[in-house]
């Protein structure tokens, strides 16, 4: 027993002088990109926004909160939208007040059913394209109930808002509801309307077809005086795969953060040779008023 024990010592000190520090290895660095973001709609300005992507250099020690550093605007790019007729072609100026790249609706048409191109270029980067194609269906909602159903143990109001998208059959089709509640102040001239709350909830016709998809936001306000003030509106959007797409991921990667056991996840790209996402939708607003009535 013994004499094992001293051999397996003796084979791990020889493992063990096997390995040696690496000195002044350096791991390939990686280029950043073009990141690009825009979602388009009819009869609503188009604005298009592009950071370059920081990627981590392996190579030099990090410094101060690395994740809380602000994305680096790209202000001299090319952007450069058009459809695939190749009839409407117009290329998108940055506004400095706006930190994007912006033309208001008259300057250009977005059509349902339609397919864009966008292309976005800049010294010292590679090109990157994406194209959408704008949904034709508009949503369509019935049932839409707003039920309260008591304080919650925190004294807020708790509220359950549902209803049914009507969809269309024989073809894959995405939607997003948003819900919002709009508060008001004075501020001695004026008074003004903010969003004080809201909410996104996404949904497919994956099993539903044709049919109507249930759905039902569950959320809370502050207590009964506050919500009275409160004016509700539900805005239902049909959007295209790679809206719907990049945003299930980007609802991935934020349970990932609150949840120690999910799987990591990447977020959806559509932007070829870049990051990013180029998308479209088709939106409805059902105001409620602030009893849901």
């Amino acid at each position: 027993m013994k004499n094992r024990i001293v051999g397996v010592l003796i084979m791990f000190i020889g493992i063990v002088s096997c390995i040696d520090d690496v000195d002044n290895f350096n791991l390939p660095s990686i280029e950043p990109k073009l990141v690009v973001q825009s979602f388009i709609t009819p009869n609503e300005s188009i604005k298009v926004m592009v950071w370059q992507s920081t990627p981590i250099n392996y190579n030099l020690p990090i410094t101060g909160n690395y994740y809380d550093n602000k994305p680096v605007e790209v202000k001299n790019a090319m952007v450069v939208l058009k459809n695939s007729e190749n009839t409407q072609t117009v290329e998108i100026p940055f506004i400095e007040e706006l930190g994007m790249y912006v033309i208001p609706p008259t300057a250009y048409d977005v059509v349902m059913g339609k397919t864009y191109h966008l292309s976005v270029s800049a010294p010292g980067f590679n090109e990157v394209k994406a194209s959408t194609t704008v949904p034709d269906y508009a949503p369509i909602l019935t049932e839409v109930k707003l039920d309260t159903l008591g304080l919650t143990q925190w004294g807020e109001i708790r509220i359950i808002l549902s209803g049914k998208i009507v969809d269309e059959a024989s073809r894959p089709n995405f939607y997003a509801l948003f819900q919002y509640n709009f508060d008001q102040y004075f501020n001695g001239v004026d008074t003004v309307s903010y969003v004080h709350f809201s909410t996104r909830e996404l949904y497919s016709d994956l099993g539903y077809d044709g049919e109507s998809i249930p759905f039902k936001i569950d959320y809370s306000v502050w207590g009964e005086s506050h919500y009275n003030n409160f004016k509700i509106s539900l805005y239902a959007l049909s959007v295209d795969k790679h809206y719907y797409r990049f945003h299930k991921s980007l609802d991935n990667a934020e349970d990932f953060e609150d949840n120690p056991f999910a799987e990591s996840s990447h977020l959806y790209s559509n932007i070829e040779g870049g990051l990013g996402v180029f998308a479209s939708y088709l939106s409805t607003v059902i105001d409620l008023d602030d009893m849901g009535k």
